[in-house]
């Protein structure tokens, strides 16, 4: 029985984060039924401290919020949740405002708590229909040698499937509310689950696959969509259209950002403020902040940090404001997490182990691409004799680990059975992607 939350970290102030109780009974069936959900700290929207949520499929969802102006326990910095299924208990925490996010941190001894295992068996097969925006998941291919036949999978349990994309996919991202965005043929789409089918004897890939996808609108006044950012709380869409064109509200059609091709401004992720952190076209290693009146303050720099050796892929938003990034030195192969708060301030937040210290026969694909979940864990691409794997790396720990690898794919997966036995493989390190939230 896990507790999860896709935000470890809110505010004290309203902010909210959803959790997500997952059961599995001894013979690792699906639990059902009804959960008790207490906490004596913080709140479950409007329900209190204590709840009942029905299982379906195995898991249920509630909202948790910790406002200090309603609850003075809040100040505590840590909210502890309880789950309690016909006598099994299940457990989670939430780290709440400045205190909580000094817990977090470790800046008094505590240590970040780990990421979610994912639960059940790695070769449970089936599907599943929502994320969770503060993990990191696996999109690549069902196919062997081709790419093609997508599949978003969680890193445990790659045999369990997001399907029902297009050809091409390009842009994945999660909202914070779980729902999976994708940009194909130039528009923006949130995915909906479609089922496999049954072909035969065999499984067959599910068809006309935008048939019951939603399209998000983006309208540009020139050009077209180019990139896009969600917004990590209200989970808006803010889109861009072509380079240095006009950044808008995709929710309410609003232009944040006016178009300048002289200063080409190019998007990379909105703040829980409303702050844009962008770059230019003219020096790809600049970085500016754009305040809500979009004044642009600089904050790239040569010294240390270098910024040229920021990895744009692991950009993520903290809960507080700003952003987090990994920085990797590929020429010294330091590994570091570091903060950019929201008036443009750097701080180192710790040490990730080396990508030398990879497990053997391991390397790391490129210059990896690195991806950033919740609990601030770091992710990437990594390739061996026996095919693609994903390491984790985590602040502190003397070495990364594998936490998915293709060889681990059972000798009886394939195409010609039903109900389908599929494993998601990367494929190929263009095509396949580490997905996460905002």
């Amino acid at each position: 029985m896990t507790v999860t939350a896709a935000e470890q970290h809110i505010n004290d102030t309203g902010a909210s984060t959803t959790l997500t109780i997952t059961v599995l009974d001894e013979a690792a069936r699906k639990g059902t039924g009804v959960v008790r959900v207490t906490t004596k700290v913080g709140l479950f929207g409007e329900e209190g401290n204590n709840t009942l949520v029905t299982l379906s499929e195995g898991s249920a969802t509630v909202p948790f919020t910790c406002p200090a102006a309603r609850d003075s326990t809040c100040a505590l910095g840590v909210a502890s949740i309880s789950a309690d299924w016909r006598g099994t208990v299940g457990r989670g925490k939430v780290y709440v405002g400045e205190k909580g996010l000094l817990l977090l941190e470790g800046k008094t001894g505590t240590t970040v708590p780990p990421p979610n295992s994912g639960g059940g068996s790695p070769t449970e097969t089936g599907t599943f229909s929502s994320f969770v925006s503060g993990q990191v998941y696996l999109m690549g291919s069902l196919l062997e040698d081709v790419p093609g036949a997508f599949a978003v999978s969680s890193l445990p349990q790659p045999m369990k499937h997001f399907v029902g994309f297009p050809q091409n996919v390009s842009a994945v991202s999660l909202r914070p509310n779980g729902n999976l965005l994708y940009v194909t043929g130039g528009e923006l789409y949130q995915a909906v689950q479609d089922p496999f089918t049954q072909g035969g004897t065999g499984t067959n890939y599910p068809s006309s696959t935008l048939g019951n996808d939603t399209l998000l609108a983006t309208p540009c006044t020139s050009g077209s969509l180019s990139r896009y950012a969600v917004h990590p709380t209200t989970g808006e869409v803010y889109y861009q259209c072509g380079t240095g064109r006009e950044i808008k509200n995709q929710t309410t059609g609003v232009t944040v950002v006016p178009a300048d091709s002289l200063k080409g401004y190019i998007l990379l992720k909105v703040g829980a403020n409303g702050i844009k952190l962008v770059t230019d076209t003219f020096s790809p290693n600049n970085l500016m902040l754009l305040d809500t009146g979009n004044s642009a303050k600089r904050v790239d720099m040569l010294s240390n940090p270098d910024t040229s050796y920021m990895q744009r892929s692991s950009l993520r938003t903290r809960p507080e404001g700003g952003f987090h990034v990994v920085y990797y030195n590929r020429n010294t192969e330091v590994l570091q997490l570091w903060s950019l708060n929201s008036v443009g301030v750097w701080a180192g937040v710790g040490d990730y182990p080396s990508t030398r210290m990879l497990p053997t026969g391991y390397a790391l694909v490129a210059e990896g691409n690195f991806v950033l979940d919740s609990n601030r864990n770091a992710y990437a691409l990594v390739v061996a004799t026996t095919g693609y794997a994903v390491a984790r790396f985590t602040l502190g720990a003397a070495a990364a680990t594998i936490v998915y690898d293709e060889k681990n794919r059972p000798a009886d997966t394939g195409w010609s059975q039903w109900p389908p036995r599929l494993y998601t493989l990367v494929q190929s390190s263009a095509n396949a992607r580490l997905v996460t939230g905002p």
